[in-house]
Order: C-alpha cells, then structure tokens, then sequence
C-alpha cells in the first residue's frame, strides 16, 4: 500500500498586510485509490494518520514546498494498533546459547 500516495504543493502567500493569513498554501489531489485506501486504514477508528513529506523546491516565481501524502502503512508483519500507530515487531527471545563466547 505504500505505492498509494497523491502528491501536491504549497506556496508562499503573498500576505498583502493581513497577518492572519497563512504563510503558504496550496493543494493536492485526492484520488478514488487514495481514498479508498483511506478508508480502509480508518476501519471503526475515529480517526488515523497519514504519511507528510515535504521537499523544499525553486520554482518560476519563487520557492515553494512539494509535498507528498501517503495513508498509513498496512502490510504482512506490521498491523495497525488500536491508536493508529504500527505496532512495533514484537522482539523474540533465541532459543539457542553460543557456548563459544569469551567471557
């Protein structure tokens, strides 16, 4: 699910005087596929937290922050906990003992 992502951009706002305005803003897309995978990292939860990244870029007017959204990783050995947040692989004691250590 990882390769599910949309991606977007924020720009400097030009504030024109007003403080109250943000300091950047922008858009990205939200596709059907995004969505959907979404929804199904949401499940009965209330909510759930998705994967932000940013890239600092120069463009033809100026800098501005690239960005990149991913739902929450659902995959083989790393299930959702009921916060939201993967579980951590839980570590399994070895069952084997190396005689051969020098001290």
């Amino acid at each position: 699910m990882s390769d599910i992502k949309t991606t977007g951009a924020l720009f400097i706002t030009d504030k024109q005087g007003n403080a109250n305005r943000p300091d950047y803003n922008g858009d990205f897309k939200l596709t059907q596929e995004f969505l959907a995978a979404l929804t199904a990292a949401l499940g009965d939860a209330p909510d759930c937290k998705v994967k932000l990244a940013g890239w600092k870029k120069q463009g033809a007017k100026g800098p501005y922050l690239s960005l990149s959204v991913q739902p929450p990783f659902q995959g083989s050995g790393r299930e959702q906990s009921s916060g939201g947040e993967p579980s951590r692989p839980t570590a399994r004691p070895s069952t084997t003992l190396d005689d051969d250590i020098p001290f």
